[in-house]
């Protein structure tokens, strides 16, 4: 049994398959100032992304979580809090603008995309550790 079109952030229909997949990686303080979350094949639908502090960071580090050309569109420094143990991205206001609007919106892969982690000023800071879990699904 097929499942029903629904249409996509661009109008496209897509047919949903399955349930939601999701992939978790960390991040550190000192992985540099680019660490790639993950890569996302043509045709993929991200559908939210959370980030869980695992250790405090601190100084004056900043974090985004986004992709090429729109850096903090998935999850912008400015909605993160950095202390331990902090679950960020639960409030799907604090989200990004490829992820929310005044309506939920998903963003569709329309080539290959990779999703990086952001981190700058990280001169001032010496501690500092995240996971990074993104939701997706496939669509064909």
């Amino acid at each position: 049994m097929t499942e029903p079109l629904d249409p996509c952030t661009y109008g496209m229909p897509v047919r949903i398959i399955g349930t939601s997949n999701a992939i978790k990686t960390h991040i550190t303080h000192d992985g540099g100032a680019t660490q790639p979350i993950a890569t996302f094949g043509i045709g993929t639908i991200i559908e939210h992304c959370l980030l869980i502090v695992t250790e405090a960071i601190d100084g004056t580090a900043t974090v985004n979580i986004g992709i090429a050309g729109t850096t903090d569109g998935m999850l912008p420094n400015a909605s993160i809090t950095k202390t331990l143990a902090a679950e960020n991205g639960e409030d799907e206001s604090a989200l990004g603008s490829l992820l929310y609007s005044t309506h939920k919106r998903v963003y569709y892969c329309a080539a290959s995309t990779v999703v990086n982690a952001t981190l700058g000023s990280l001169g001032t800071t010496t501690t500092g550790e995240a996971d990074v879990i993104i939701t997706y699904r496939l669509a064909v």
